[in-house]
Order: C-alpha cells, then sequence, then structure tokens
C-alpha cells in the first residue's frame, strides 16, 4: 500500500503547475502596485512635513523613484526563474506521455481561465486611482496584458519538458 501511495504522488501536472505560477505571478504584480501605491502617497505626505531633515526627504524621494524600476525588473527575474524551475521540476518527475492530449486539453481550459485574469488585470489598471501607478510598471503592464501568450509558453514548455524525457533519454 505504501508504495502505490509514493507513487500517486509521483506523477507530474504541468497544467496545475502552470496555474500555481500565473497565480503568485498575478498576486505578486498586484502586491508590487499597491505597495507602491501606499508608498508614494506615504512619500508625498512626508515630503511636506518641516520635521523630516533635507537628507530623509532625499532618501524617500530616492526610494519612490527606484522602487517601480526594480520592481519591475525583480518581476521578470521572478518570472524567469519560477519558469525555469517549473521546467525542471517537471523534467524529474516521472510521467507517462499517454497524459500529454489530457495535458493539453486542460492547458486550453487554463488559457480560457488567464484571459478572464488578464481582463480583471485590464479593469484593474485602467482604474483611474491605479493608472499612473500601472504605467511606472510597464514590464509587469506587459506581462498580465499578455497573460495569454505566457501562459501557453509557460504550459507547452512545461508539458514537454514532463513528457517528452520518455523520448530523448
Amino acid at each position: 500500500m505504501k508504495r502505490q501511495e509514493k507513487r500517486f504522488f509521483k506523477r507530474g501536472n504541468a497544467v496545475l503547475d502552470t496555474m500555481i505560477i500565473v497565480l503568485i505571478l498575478v498576486s505578486l504584480a498586484l502586491v508590487m502596485i499597491v505597495i507602491y501605491k501606499a508608498y508614494s502617497e506615504m512619500n508625498t505626505n512626508l515630503q511636506e512635513q518641516d520635521a523630516l531633515g533635507e537628507k530623509t526627504k532625499a532618501t524617500l524621494s530616492n526610494v519612490n523613484t527606484n522602487f517601480p524600476i526594480i520592481m519591475d525588473n525583480v518581476f521578470i527575474f521572478a518570472l524567469f526563474l519560477v519558469w525555469v524551475f517549473g521546467i525542471i521540476a517537471s523534467f524529474m518527475i516521472d510521467s507517462h506521455p499517454i497524459f500529454f492530449v489530457i495535458t493539453l486539453v486542460l492547458l486550453v481550459v487554463l488559457c480560457f481561465i488567464g484571459v478572464y485574469i488578464s481582463n480583471a488585470y485590464q479593469t484593474i489598471a485602467l482604474d483611474e486611482n491605479l493608472i499612473d501607478t500601472i504605467d511606472m510598471f510597464p514590464k509587469i503592464n506587459f506581462i498580465l496584458s499578455n497573460l495569454l501568450v505566457v501562459i501557453l509558453i509557460f504550459g507547452f514548455t512545461i508539458a514537454v519538458s514532463l513528457f517528452a524525457k520518455n523520448r530523448f533519454i
């Protein structure tokens, strides 16, 4: 019985991996945008305070200026890193190639879900309170606006690494 349990948990699921990656990245992007919005408003209020020194105000202003650039690049780095780890993890899992067809069908379902997530992001991005903030993150905006393409690339490469290794190795 114990052997069957171990075998059950060794199965890979490219669609689930891709969905988790997408949800983590969308959450990360929205958290970064909201944090920057809050920090930017706080920085505006702190710049008006006479109690703070000029050096402190300059530091706060510098952080406010550099935050979107750094976090935009952190997001791209996280996107690439999670993608590579997903491919490596899928490559190490034993799976039968017959499930590739099922994975492709589930990937189509995931694409529909991705379209809804991308549309929800577009609704948030067009909000007049956040539109200026989101414009400060061009890379995040591009990735989340083209989420369907990202899902297709992630899902296909993870599925290929999950099932093609039996063919070539």
